[in-house]
């Protein structure tokens, strides 16, 4: 995935991300989310997204409790930090970085995961 590419959706979806509420183009994505969570993020990060998947005692690092982004950050979830972290921007871990997705997602995948994450915030 080019960066470029993901910065110039990301700005565009941004003014989605910030909503109150959501709308039903969020919805929808939100629901694609959802599967597409299953397929590459659930293995580690668990079917609730607590952190606690099959392989997540298997790993140096723990995976993150995707529920509480928002909490660990002032009460909003970093869409773009979540962004990064799939395309291997963001370090996890410090030098240790999660499976880097990019070459397997579609922009629009990632974003709908990340439109997923934002309804499960505790």
């Amino acid at each position: 995935m080019q960066y470029r590419h993901l910065s110039l959706l990301f700005l565009i979806a941004s003014g989605a991300l910030a909503a109150a509420a959501p709308n039903p183009a969020e919805i929808a994505a939100a629901q694609r989310g959802v599967e597409h969570y299953r397929i590459f993020c659930a293995n580690c990060h668990g079917a609730e997204a607590d952190g606690n998947g099959p392989t997540a005692k298997l790993l140096k690092i723990a995976p993150t409790n995707l529920t509480v982004l928002a909490r660990l950050h002032g009460g909003q979830m970093d869409a773009m930090r979540v962004l990064k972290a799939m395309d291997g921007r963001h370090l996890v871990g410090g030098d240790q970085k999660m499976p880097v997705f990019s070459e397997n997602l579609q922009i629009n995948t990632a974003l709908d995961i990340v439109e997923f994450l934002k309804t499960i915030q505790q």
